[in-house]
């Protein structure tokens, strides 16, 4: 179910089909070669929180993935390797099956918010009839080992290889069937409090001038991205003697990038150098010691090569639902016995007043725009080629065994750079479009945010009974610092906005520092293994397995918007922010639930023939059916918000005032500036809570 109490099922069928030949033509030398083909078919999907059937999708994510493999031994000391892949992943029927205005219309109600979002109904998110979607890469990789041992400088095994790997993407983003949404002020719920006697079962929107009319056209298709990297790497893996060894690496890689449009958005390269060391304390590996310092370098992304281009991009202009002829539809309280508008009639209304004032064509629209339209390629620019984001990581760890046992301790430091940055200042320029003005923003890299990873990890395992029981335990304290995710799990990795219309914003409230949306504290795992000593080997082999995990909840705070263009002398913008983002908490003031699960598995495996192993496996995930919240609501109603507003909250000056909390959901107080939204700190829907109880089952054949 979604938000509305209206029951449905959520169903996944997935079909694989696998297959796998390996052959040795001549001795030492082995070609293998796989294919992979999965059919898998989501009932009733949606995005975001629904409020309705219509809102679902049954979509397909038919995935082709081929692999062939190349292993030589060329002489003793001299080996070579060769690895290809391919792999076509495609999204189809993914949104709206319907593209005209009634059925290919999403709705928005912005009176009922789900995580400070609006919710949706009428049709689903997305155009599932206009173009799939292709995710597509292939790989190809080369490397040799070279092995040899000298009296003095101890041994090496020296590994050279080059790694050619080219990604695409070929999108048209559609946003909606019709390439329209409505964004409503309110909603009446029927049945309900406010709902007339006799209404049918439904949703009937609420159209008042606050209403708007948002149109997402692409106005250039999309050519496909293109994404390629080359990588060179050399490794030494030194021994110097029984105690003492040295791995000393460096890879090269060289990016060139061009966006749906063709044009080459990256064109960069970057150097890796790896070294570690270990050193056996003892001489018998009961301890050893060792660190490592490492860069690491992180591939181009194409929504970030690809925002600037218009190819398959959406723009966003909208335009409120005003005037003296403007349709008002459906009162929020209506009269006992009213005739409500329904959801059809009410886009019909609206879109034919819509149409006779020469929308959306900007040149014979009588309407104004509602604020600053996004253009692709217009509004935001890449100037100078993108570098890919790198980490520097720092390691430094124990290790050993103790009786039939074994430990591990590592200590970890990561620190992030050359984020994906947006600049949009007096300096950055403007642009026109149908006869006005629009400020530009310049897409690159930045320095000038912070994020750091730091970890302690800690893993025990145990043997016992002739190896029949394995015991493990694996922890990890870790905190994740900064003031800049870097990505979202909507978009995947987004550009920093801190240095947009800066004269807006101040930093201790925009964008403050603390743990970041990827803290998770502690991660704890403790899992064994049992081969059941009742079974005849003759038979085959039968293992439980059980696991036991635990997770921290990851931070959230108190966030919302403020207008601080009401108290800013406008520098020269032509669209400066009718709003900017403002914590009212500290950025890490709130946790979700620590994640309990425990999982139990049998794992049955038996000969065929002396060729063939049949085996099975039985799950049960989350045996206990715990129902930890992952993802929770974090609406915060102001002045600016919808829900804030109809509620009275007070402005104020966000530069010199510290704001107001209101007694929550006291809506008599009417001098506060901000409160919690209704459901703050609540589970968003059905699916923000962890995966129930889960039965599933593994049939295999492997040769």
């Amino acid at each position: 179910m979604g938000v509305t109490p209206i029951p449905f099922q959520v169903g996944e069928t997935e079909k694989r089909y696998q297959g796998k030949l390996t052959l040795t033509p001549l001795p030492n030398q082995t070609l293998s070669g796989s294919f992979l083909t999965i059919d898998d078919q989501q009932a009733n999907n949606s995005f975001g929180a629904i409020l309705d059937l219509d809102s679902l999708v049954t979509r397909t994510l038919p995935q082709r993935i081929i692999t062939a493999n190349y292993n030589g031994v060329l002489s003793s000391n001299f080996f070579v390797e060769g690895l290809y892949s391919q792999r076509k992943f495609t999204f189809e029927n993914s949104g709206s099956q319907f593209t005209d205005i009634i059925r290919g219309t999403l709705m928005r109600d912005r009176g009922f918010t789900v995580g400070g979002a609006s919710t949706r109904y009428n049709s689903p998110t997305f155009c599932g009839v206009c173009d799939a979607e292709h995710r597509d890469n292939q790989d190809f990789l080369v490397k040799g080992t070279y092995f040899v041992s000298t009296g003095i400088l101890g041994s090496h095994n020296i590994v050279l290889g080059y790694d050619h790997f080219a990604g695409s993407r070929l999108a048209n983003n559609y946003q909606s069937g019709s390439n329209y949404r409505l964004f409503t002020t309110n909603a009446i719920f029927c049945p309900g409090p406010n709902c007339p006697a006799g209404a049918a079962a439904d949703i009937y929107p609420v159209v008042t001038p606050s209403t708007f009319v948002y149109y997402t056209p692409i106005f250039t298709l999309s050519q496909g991205t293109d994404a390629l990297t080359h990588s060179v790497f050399l490794n030494d893996q030194w021994r110097l003697n029984d105690r003492l060894s040295i791995n000393l690496g460096v890879r090269y890689d060289k990016n060139h990038a061009a966006n749906s449009l063709g044009v080459v958005t990256a064109n960069d390269s970057a150097i890796s150098p790896r070294v570690a060391t270990a050193f056996d304390v003892t001489g018998n590996g009961a301890l050893r010691v060792g660190a490592s310092y490492a860069h690491y370098v992180g591939a181009i992304q194409d929504s970030i090569l690809d925002s600037s281009s218009s190819g398959g991009q959406p723009g966003a202009l909208y335009w409120y639902v005003t005037g003296a002829d403007a349709p008002v539809i459906n009162s929020p309280t209506p009269a006992t016995g009213a005739a409500l508008t329904t959801r059809a009639q009410a886009l019909q209304q609206v879109f034919d007043w819509f149409f006779a004032q020469g929308c959306p064509d900007l040149e014979t629209c009588k309407l104004k725009l509602g604020g600053p339209p996004s253009i692709p390629g217009l509004t935001s620019k890449i100037t100078t080629t993108l570098k890919s984001p790198y980490a520097r990581e720092y390691t430094f760890g124990v290790n050993g065994a103790i009786g039939s046992g074994a430990y591990r301790l590592d200590f970890v430091r990561r620190d992030f750079h050359d984020f994906y940055n947006t600049v949009l200042n007096t300096t950055t320029g403007q642009a026109s479009f149908a006869g006005s003005s629009f400020d530009v923003g310049i897409i690159g890299n930045t320095n000038g945010l912070e994020r750091n990873y730091t970890a302690l990890q800690a893993q025990l395992g145990w043997r016992f009974f002739n190896n029949r029981l394995n015991l493990n335990a694996n922890w990890t304290w870790s905190h994740t610092l900064g003031n800049f995710d870097g990505e979202t799990a909507g978009s995947g990795p987004v550009t920093a906005g801190t240095e947009t219309y800066p004269e807006y914003k101040d930093p201790a409230w925009n964008n403050p520092r603390g743990d970041l949306i990827t803290d998770q504290r502690h991660r704890v795992r403790v899992f064994g293994a049992y081969d059941l000593p009742f079974v005849p080997q003759r038979i085959g082999v039968m293992s439980l397995g059980v696991v036991q995990a635990y997770d921290t909840g990851v931070p959230y705070g108190a966030v919302g918007t403020v207008r601080s263009r009401d108290v800013v002398t406008n520098p020269g913008y032509a669209n400066p922010p009718g709003s900017v983002t403002y914590y009212f908490t500290a950025r890490d003031a709130f946790r979700t639930d620590a994640i309990k699960r425990t999982d139990l598995s049998l794992s049955i495996s038996t000969k065929i023939g002396g060729f063939a192993e049949l085996f099975l496996v039985p799950q049960v995930t989350n045996v206990f059916n715990n129902r930890g919240v992952i993802a929770v609501d974090t609406t915060v109603f102001t002045a600016r918000s919808t829900g804030g507003g109809q509620n009275a909250f007070a402005t104020f000056n966000p530069f010199t005032t510290t704001p107001v909390q209101r007694p929550h959901n006291d809506t008599t107080v009417k001098n506060a500036n901000w409160d919690f939204g209704p459901n703050f700190g609540n589970a968003t829907s059905v699916n923000a809570y962890q995966q129930p109880r889960t039965f599933s089952l593994t049939v295999g054949l492997r040769f």
